[in-house]
């Protein structure tokens, strides 16, 4: 199966020191590639994934053309 997991753009997957929606989006991550799924995940360019990573071109959430260019990156 393909799947694509979204994260903040601000912080990176694992983070590196606490986030935890971002700490189970890693794990989640490990285990549907272990199972042999197909994985894209959207986070921060500073982000490690088991599977493919895509960085977010935008940086910060608060801007509004930062979450337009981030949500065009989605519809690729």
């Amino acid at each position: 199966m393909r799947i694509a997991l979204t994260a903040d753009p601000e912080l990176p997957v694992p983070p590196l020191l606490y986030g935890g929606i971002e700490r189970i989006i890693d794990l989640l991550a490990r285990q549907l590639v272990a199972r042999g799924h197909e994985v894209t995940l959207f986070a921060h360019g500073g982000s490690q994934s088991a599977g493919k990573l895509v960085p977010w071109p935008g940086a910060s959430s608060l801007s509004k053309a930062d979450t337009l260019r981030n949500a065009l990156t989605l519809a690729k």
